[in-house]
């Protein structure tokens, strides 16, 4: 890894960012975490004897592929690299302009531990920390719907999405009163937070479309103690 990102740091332009792409997406191969899992599960015993530099050789080659395929595929609607802008920022400060924006396409976090965007790519965050230079856990509330959120339990009625979801009203009111342990409650609160920040999201979104501008959300519901979250009914 260390030769990687080595080799990494005397490339500039898209030839670095090549490189990087191709060992952090392979970090959990390479790393002592459970791949087989969506969620990270760290193993106190590293793996052994790994072909670092084949294993990104290997994804280099296929992220060549993929280009190519997709040139081949879309070649009649790829656009000049002028017509796009690329902005590395939260959702909730994007510096986008009010109604000047016709599609938006979407996969938001499935919702707290449901799919931990920091733990799982963890490894990758550390193995890049000289030339991300931050640290993802000072993200903070930039992060929606995470996990290292505060963990406040907050009433159901509380947040102003209980004003918009009739659905989230009447769902977390059941599970509330369901008896429980403490982490179980804490879940509940980060779930309801999460729909919170979603709402937040929307807002934004409001604002950027143009009129009769389309939006298109990937959802999974998942489940909180047995009780399937209806996510996608929610964020409706």
């Amino acid at each position: 890894v260390s030769i990687v990102t080595e080799f990494a740091a005397t490339l500039k332009g898209y030839e670095k960012e090549f490189v990087l792409t191709a060992l952090s997406s392979k970090m959990r191969s390479i790393g002592n975490v459970d791949v087989d899992v969506i969620r990270a599960e760290y193993s106190k015993k590293p793996r052994t004897n790994i072909n670092v530099l084949g294993i990104v050789k290997k994804q280099l080659f296929k992220m060549i592929s993929d280009i190519e395929n997709t040139i081949n595929s879309h070649k009649e609607i790829i656009a000049d690299r002028s017509t796009v802008s690329i902005k590395q920022t939260s959702v909730l400060e994007a510096p986008i302009e009010r109604n000047s924006i016709s599609h938006i396409i979407t996969s938001p976090p499935y919702g707290v531990e449901s799919l931990s965007y920091l733990r799982t790519h963890l490894l990758s965050y550390r193995t890049l920390k000289h030339f991300l230079k931050e640290d993802p856990y000072d993200f903070g509330k930039k992060v929606i719907g995470s996990e290292y959120l505060a963990k406040e339990m907050p009433n159901v009625n509380d947040l102003p999405v209980s004003r918009i979801s009739k659905t989230y009203v009447s769902f977390f009111n059941k599970i509330n009163n369901v008896e429980a342990g403490k982490m179980y409650r804490i879940r509940i609160g980060m779930m309801m937070n999460f729909f919170q920040d979603m709402d937040a999201v929307v807002q934004r979104f409001k604002v950027w479309l143009k009129r009769n501008g389309k939006v298109a959300f990937v959802i999974g519901n998942k489940k909180i103690n047995g009780s399937i979250i209806p996510t996608d009914t929610i964020i409706t």
